[in-house]
């Protein structure tokens, strides 16, 4: 196991499946990894699933007085679905800079169409590290207007955060209605919205760059947001078959009731007249 986590095998459809573990350069790793990269900050080992097939357990020994913590990330980010009802909500992002330096990011959001968002709401403040808040203007915006189940609604910013400081990116929309063909079957749950993306970039010798940047050259490092949940007003999926019993009901009488005096032969029944013994009538 790898923190506590079984190791399930690869999948068999993937062209490509490794586990990668950065430790210190005096730690020992078991078994034996099929490539180890060296660099600055720790050392590499590479462990090949699709040639191995499963790996049940990989031990780390660190040595004494060793943690073997990496740096933490430059920029974390969170979004939340704000409002209530059914009829409007909005959108609030929060990107933390953690550095003791500014750092540029640029923000990306889609939403779906029928989350129709109003651009004039747009809100950036930043909560500086000794409890300042200000409004941060955007270096570049760029916002794409929504079409009606055509596309849907971005919104790019470009930002310079403060150093050690906390940035909310807000906005709100109005919750569309749709079709009763449009709607899922589970749409009383929701409706996913996806995550936003942060992006920057770390340079050279930055000890929190990901593992699969290049050694010696600038990465490009994508944040994404939880995917978000957003509930729009749902109808009442139990009348349309209402409607249908209710009308087939109606139908039936009347249908009865017209058929019967078509198709019913009216005929006037007239008594024969009683005679006695003699033979007079009465």
């Amino acid at each position: 196991a790898l923190a506590g986590r079984g190791l399930p095998p690869a999948c068999p459809a993937a062209s490509r499946s490794s586990i990668r573990a950065v430790v210190p350069p005096d730690a020992r790793v078991v078994p034996p990894a099929d490539t180890v990269r060296g660099s600055d900050d720790g050392t590499t080992h590479t462990y090949d699933l699709l040639g191995r097939g499963r790996i049940d357990d990989i031990e780390i020994v660190l040595g004494a007085g060793r943690a073997g913590m990496r740096a933490a990330p430059a920029v974390a980010t969170h979004r939340f679905v704000t409002g209530h009802g059914g009829s409007s909500g909005g959108i609030e992002s929060a990107i933390e800079n953690r550095r003791d330096s500014p750092v540029t990011v640029t923000y990306y959001d889609a939403l779906p169409w029928y989350l129709r968002v109003y651009t004039h709401t747009l809100r950036i403040r930043s909560t500086h590290a000794d409890g300042r808040s200000s409004p941060l203007a955007p270096l570049r915006t760029r916002i794409v207007p929504a079409v009606d189940r055509g596309r849907s609604a971005e919104l790019e910013l470009e930002l310079e955060l403060p150093p050690r400081s906390r940035t909310l990116v807000r906005y709100d929309f109005d919750k569309g209605f749709l079709k009763y063909s449009e709607h899922p079957p589970d749409a009383n749950r929701g409706f996913n919205v996806a995550p936003a993306i942060v992006a920057y970039e770390l340079a050279a010798d930055d000890r929190a760059r990901p593992l699969d940047c290049k050694a010696g050259e600038p990465c490009a490092v994508r944040v994404y947001t939880e995917p978000a949940l957003a509930s729009l007003p749902t109808p009442d999926f139990s009348m349309p078959y209402n409607v249908i019993t209710f009308t087939c009901t109606i139908l039936a009488l009347f249908f009865g009731r017209i058929f019967n005096l078509l198709t019913r032969d009216f005929a006037v029944l007239t008594e024969p007249a009683k005679t006695d013994q003699d033979g007079s009538a009465k």
